[in-house]
């Protein structure tokens, strides 16, 4: 991947999610970013984390990850490729 350098620090973590290889380095993006401003709540990365490892299991439906940042789509992708 290509590291593009925007303005804003917090804008190199979100072009990152697009680009995740696996779980562990979407989650390593996640913990930097620190929170993440959905729709209806801000997510802590911890929290988008177990929601994740829930839809893995097959524990929760892929809706109960947010959409913000592309990070359902992301999950979807890495899930498919599992």
């Amino acid at each position: 991947m290509e590291n593009i350098d925007f303005p804003n620090p917090r804008e190199n973590e979100t072009m990152g999610i697009e680009y995740a290889a696996s779980f562990e380095s979407l989650y390593d993006i996640l913990r930097g970013m620190g929170e993440v401003v959905g729709t209806a709540k801000t997510y802590t990365a911890d929290e988008l984390i177990r929601k994740i490892d829930d839809v893995r299991r097959g524990d929760r439906d892929i809706s109960f990850i947010t959409r913000s940042h592309g990070i359902r789509s992301a999950v979807e992708r890495l899930l498919k490729n599992a």
